[in-house]
């Protein structure tokens, strides 16, 4: 479906269910419908399969003017305009223009498989969206790690500016929020920076600031996940020479 952007199975079932083909029995329907299992559809449409296919009834029903059982290829997409589910229009539209290509109408059976490839084509999407996401942060991580190693000379100095305890310097959170705060640019992101602390002051083991080794860490979450700001900047910054 990814590849090709042709939802499995809506072509045949479509024109079994409107010509009686045998290689698209009832039965079959059934099969080809339910791929997608019931944990899937209940984590996309935060209800069980027997209210959705209860729900599907009822908006057949309601659109299904002149009361025969099927909905003709208007009546389908007046029905999938009106948003009766939280379903994106890609997704219904993917399937939609190959299930309105032959016949002239559609049994309630096959609506309902129509349904079900809508459901799977959305859950591919947003497998897709989300592993497009994946991808973009790791691409991200590792300029950031690229930007760490570029600037390791720069985090010597902020630990030797502002870290407490000598030999094993401690950088304060408090200073720490205070000074990266009085960059324009961070400040734009405030609640971002603020929830990265809070996040670090949850997890403190006693030392009530980071080492070195942590605020690498830091940097490195901060500028690849929360903020469109590079290390290097952040390092200027705290070194007052941007």
């Amino acid at each position: 479906e990814e590849l090709l952007g042709v939802p499995r199975g809506v072509e045949r079932v479509w024109r079994g269910a409107m010509e009686g083909e045998a290689s698209a029995s009832a039965p079959e329907r059934d099969c080809e419908a339910r791929r997608i299992s019931d944990a899937e559809l209940e984590e996309l449409l935060g209800v069980p399969r027997d209210t959705f296919e209860a729900e599907m009834r009822t908006t057949f029903d309601e659109f299904d003017g002149d009361h025969d059982g099927a909905l003709t290829n208007e009546e389908l997409m007046q029905l999938t305009s009106a948003n009766h589910f939280p379903l994106s229009e890609p997704s219904v539209e993917a399937c939609l223009k190959h299930v309105t290509s032959d016949a002239e109408s559609i049994s309630f059976a096959a609506f309902l498989t129509f349904m079900y490839e809508v459901c799977a084509t959305e859950l591919a999407l947003q497998e897709k969206t989300e592993l497009a996401r994946t991808k973009t942060m790791k691409y991200r991580r590792n300029d950031a790690l690229n930007d760490l190693v570029q600037s390791q000379s720069d985090v010597d100095r902020v630990m030797e500016k502002f870290g407490t305890g000598g030999e094993h310097a401690v950088l304060p959170f408090e200073t720490l929020t205070g000074e990266l705060l009085k960059n324009p640019e961070l400040r734009m992101y405030d609640d971002a920076v603020r929830a990265a602390m809070d996040e670090l002051v949850a997890s403190d083991t006693g030392k009530r600031g980071l080492d070195q080794h942590e605020l690498e860490e830091f940097l490195v979450d901060l500028c690849s996940e929360r903020v469109a700001i590079t290390i290097p900047s952040v390092l200027r910054n705290l070194l007052g020479e941007n």
